[in-house]
């Protein structure tokens, strides 16, 4: 058996906050980084092996990286091999440093597995913070369907059994890295009034949803998440500059420049009282804190801009605008939509349907595409080009598209044959 000494370094390569040093407000980014310190703290990665390096995206991305086939962060070196899709990335940290994190238990397929209860509650909360759902209902139906479960997970739990994992599980499972670092960040933004212009200015998830807190419990007894997580002010500067159709409510931005040093470093680690009826005593053996973190964060700026192609149908009911389709000419034509639904084995005489469908598919393409060249104009701001207005021009790539399709719930892993 090969010994750790033999073994190679894992270079992990994340996101950086808006400091350009400390950990940024990327879920991804905190998922791997929680898979690793778990390893770290069961002993199967030795702290001496992993080593962390910050990527700021407002700089050009390094040349070392690209050259190793790297285009996005997260990323990991490991000898030869390296990777920037969050699943090859974990695949290849079990496959040099094996252990530390719990194989899920076979699990029953549809409404009752882990998988299906929290697929939908992250993409429904940014379809909230961007403006582009109706309304708060499918965020509230996805978290309630999440507390449902973890709920029985809990009362189905005997007296000395280890910590309610998603998974049933005693120890943290790939899922639980993935579901974790989403959860918390909706905990955060959501309090801090980023959850949409229909949920209160201070909303956050309901005390009386203990499945959820006591899941978040787990969470931040566990010393690989707390160390992996961003600030607070990351996460709500993060999210602040996704308010889309919704504008972040009115003092949240004055409120984020006067946050003092010390606010810049806090983490919400608290869960309401009557939703914490066990105190869990972790054995948290190794693993310091590995993550320097940024002091002085600059202010934010906007980045938000118009989005091409708006229809204006707020408060419209549905059968009146249907009645006044023909005064909306679609960018995408009636023709290829019609093709693309036959293909689909969806067929309708009614072009009504259609159209509205062509109307739908551009908004979400102009929101796509808008926020892909928000990430272009953010990685492309400090390069030596002097162009400035008008004169200048950004060419998307996979690069910038990948983070603006994650924001919707969209994940694209790149084809093996892009370098």
């Amino acid at each position: 058996m090969e010994s750790s000494d033999s073994k190679p370094e894992v270079s992990l390569f994340l996101r950086s906050g808006k400091d350009g040093k400390s950990l940024g407000a990327c879920p991804l980014s905190h998922q791997i980084l929680m898979v690793a310190n778990i390893k770290v703290d069961s002993g199967a990665l030795p702290a001496s092996k992993l080593i962390l390096n910050i990527v700021n995206p407002s700089r050009p991305f390094p040349d070392a990286l690209r050259s190793q086939g790297i285009s996005r962060t997260p990323a990991v070196i490991i000898g030869k091999e390296s990777e920037d899709d969050p699943e090859s990335i974990t695949s290849l940290l079990e496959k040099y440093y094996p252990g530390g994190i719990e194989a899920s238990k076979a699990e029953k397929k549809g409404v009752d597995s882990p998988e299906v209860a929290s697929r939908d509650f992250f993409s429904k909360f940014s379809f909230c913070v961007r403006g582009v759902a109706d309304g708060p209902d499918q965020l509230d139906s996805a978290l309630l369907r999440l507390n449902s479960y973890l709920l029985k997970r809990i009362r189905s739990t005997n007296e000395g059994d280890p910590l309610p994992w998603i998974c049933g599980t005693g120890s943290p499972t790939m899922l639980d890295c993935e579901v974790l670092p989403k959860l918390h960040q909706v905990r955060v933004a959501g309090a801090a009034g980023l959850a949409g212009q229909w949920l209160a200015a201070e909303w956050g998830i309901p005390g009386a949803w203990p499945g959820i807190w006591c899941y978040l419990h787990t969470a931040y007894s566990l010393p690989a998440f707390t160390r992996s997580c961003p600030s607070d002010k990351e996460v709500i500067m993060h999210w602040s500059e996704r308010a889309g159709a919704n504008p972040p409510p009115l003092g949240l931005r004055e409120k984020i420049l006067k946050m003092d040093s010390d606010e810049n470093q806090r983490v919400s680690l608290f869960v309401p009282a009557h939703a914490d009826p066990v105190v869990f005593a972790m054995n948290s053996s190794g693993g310091g804190d590995n993550m320097k973190q940024g002091r002085d964060t600059p202010p934010l700026t906007d980045a938000s801009e118009n989005a091409i192609g708006d229809v204006k149908t707020a408060g419209q009911p549905l059968s009146d605008f249907l009645m006044q389709l023909e005064d909306y000419t679609p960018t995408i034509p009636d023709a290829v939509t019609g093709f693309y639904l036959h293909s689909a084995g969806f067929d309708t005489s009614d072009p009504r349907i259609v159209r509205l469908v062509s109307l739908a598919a551009q908004k979400f393409i102009s929101d796509v595409a808008n926020d892909a060249l928000q990430h272009c104009k953010t990685r492309s701001s400090n390069q030596t080009a002097k162009t400035k207005g008008k004169d200048r021009r950004y060419n998307l790539s996979m690069d910038d598209l990948v983070p603006a399709l994650a924001e919707y719930g969209i994940t694209v892993k790149r084809p093996h044959y892009f370098v």
